[in-house]
């Protein structure tokens, strides 16, 4: 009897603690919402289990389409994890092998191609030069993937050689996105689609381009820091450096389910292709990650573009994923006082930081 009242104890205790959670989270982003008037949406799982699940504000400035957990947003560079499953799939289908160049894909591309191999462009350790610093300033279309492969493979040099340092690259997840086109025969959009999406019920995520069912609009703030609508760029019609929209409940499903369609666990998979950055800090398969040991202690990664600002954290050890999404850009310091929550809950460890490896983006 006194074991089944000390449970009890326990179950109602968990529940006080749950509810002073989610009442402290729904403050915190429904203040930030009604200071913007945009976007937030978040989830929390803790032990294999959501804790939290909540969106505030509509999918466009001032609508009347409220947000909820099947709301799709522009991930970024959150999308880079999907781009580099992709690669993977076509490694496991031996039809993909991590030393393969540049060159093995682009005949045509100069000379530094041949140094190149797709295990540095998934580490960021290739030394490919940034598309961004390439653009033309008065082209007014949107560059996909092929124009960034034009813009690079003329290029016979690199900012280092080639795998001896880590330098954060979207050209390297747009050159990627061309491998899986070339390695599978598909376009990137059916051979994820087909593969990954289908597979795990995530119905609504779609890569930019497609009809997205219940799209999230993207917003800035001008020099004047009034908000005004900035949904696209010239560079973010890109897909495998950041073109993906999913939703809290669609990213929830490939958090959960993803092994059933890679085979592998994550932390087995990131130890395929991997750079260091410092300290305890690596970078693989689209994943920041932090390591003690043998201990793989934390997965993160942020996505940063025109109108969005999204976050993604994963704690192995306690079954735990934190989404976060809003369709504001630069709003990713809008996350602390909910990481602040999420730490003194223990639910994030007591000395985390998503600004560590946020900051190696830039």
């Amino acid at each position: 009897m006194k074991a089944y009242f000390t449970l009890i104890f326990l179950v109602l205790s968990l529940n006080m603690i749950s509810q002073t959670i989610k009442d402290s989270l729904d403050k915190i982003i429904n203040d930030h919402h009604i200071s913007t008037g945009l976007s937030y949406s978040l989830l929390v799982a803790h032990n294999g289990n959501i804790v939290y699940q909540n969106s505030f504000g509509s999918n466009t400035l001032g609508g009347s389409d409220t947000c909820d957990k099947k709301s799709n947003y522009r991930m970024a560079s959150v999308s880079k994890q999907f781009t580099a499953a992709a690669i993977y799939l076509l490694i496991k289908q031996k039809k993909l092998d991590l030393k393969q160049t540049l060159k093995d894909f682009f005949p045509d591309f100069s000379e530094v191609g041949g140094s190149i191999t797709i295990d540095q462009l998934l580490s960021h350790s290739s030394g490919v030069y940034d598309y961004e610093e390439l653009q033309n300033d008065t082209l007014t279309r949107q560059l996909s993937d092929f124009d960034i492969l034009n813009m690079v493979k003329p290029i016979n040099k690199t900012y280092f050689t080639t795998g001896t340092k880590f330098r954060y690259s979207n050209t390297a997840y747009c050159l990627l996105a061309l491998i899986v086109e070339k390695a599978s025969g598909q376009s990137f959009a059916d051979f994820t689609n087909r593969y990954i999406f289908k597979p795990l019920k995530m119905n609504t995520t779609e890569w930019y381009g497609a009809d997205i069912k219940n799209r999230v609009y993207g917003y800035a703030r001008n020099k004047e820091g009034k908000i005004e609508f900035r949904d696209q760029s010239i560079t973010s019609a890109t897909l495998g450096d950041g073109g993906l929209y999913t939703s809290l409940s669609d990213y929830y499903r490939w958090y959960k389910n993803r092994k059933r369609v890679l085979g592998i666990d994550i932390s087995e998979m990131i130890h395929l292709s991997s750079k260091s950055i410092f300290n305890d800090y690596s970078y693989s398969f689209g994943w920041f990650y932090e390591k003690k040991g043998s201990k793989l202690k934390t997965l993160l990664h942020s996505g940063a573009t025109c109108g969005f600002s999204n976050i993604v954290i994963e704690i192995p050890a306690t079954q735990s994923v934190i989404t976060y999404f809003t369709n504001l850009a630069d709003n990713h310091n809008s996350f602390l006082p909910i990481e602040k929550i999420l730490i003194s809950s223990k639910i994030l460890p007591v000395n985390f930081s998503y600004r560590i490896m946020h900051d190696e983006t830039h």
